[in-house]
């Protein structure tokens, strides 16, 4: 199971590192590491499950080696996320918990696709837009700050 994860967050991690550093502003970076997210969850269909179990947990399969891995591709995040506060564009923001609100929403969402798939849910629910788009665009209206006047 660690090898699992530590295969997938070093798998991860390179891709991560490459999107948040070629976005131009912190606002595309965000974007980015949550696209970058919702790619990887399409290519690794375990990701979903295991992350969702993770945090069902508590984390208690997480070994060290694998939160620092972990914290590793966080730390792009909150990077982008000091750059943004640094420059006057977004607030302050936990970078777990907007970690959480771009990627756990996405996990979630991918580990339910059998149920939405079905076809009452097809019916009742229109295809949406990207997941990774629409979450990151919320998000960033929340953490934007007001343009001076």
């Amino acid at each position: 199971y660690e090898a699992v994860l530590t295969w997938t967050l070093a798998a991860l991690a390179p891709r991560v590192r490459s999107a948040v550093e070629a976005a131009r502003t912190p606002e595309a970076a965000l974007a980015a590491y949550a696209e970058t997210f919702e790619k990887a969850a399409e290519e690794f269909p375990h990701l979903p499950r295991i992350m969702l179990r993770e945090l069902a947990t508590g984390g208690q399969h997480l070994t060290p080696a694998v939160l620092k891995a972990f914290l590793e591709v966080l730390s792009l995040l909150q990077g982008a996320l000091k750059e943004g506060e640094r420059i006057g564009r977004l607030r302050s923001a936990d970078p777990l918990t907007v970690h959480l609100l771009l990627v756990g929403g996405m996990m979630l969402l991918r580990a339910t696709r059998p149920l939405r798939e079905r076809a009452v849910f097809k019916t009742l629910l229109p295809a949406q837009q990207p997941f990774a788009t629409l979450t990151a665009d919320l998000l960033l209206q929340g953490l934007r700050l007001p343009k001076k006047r």
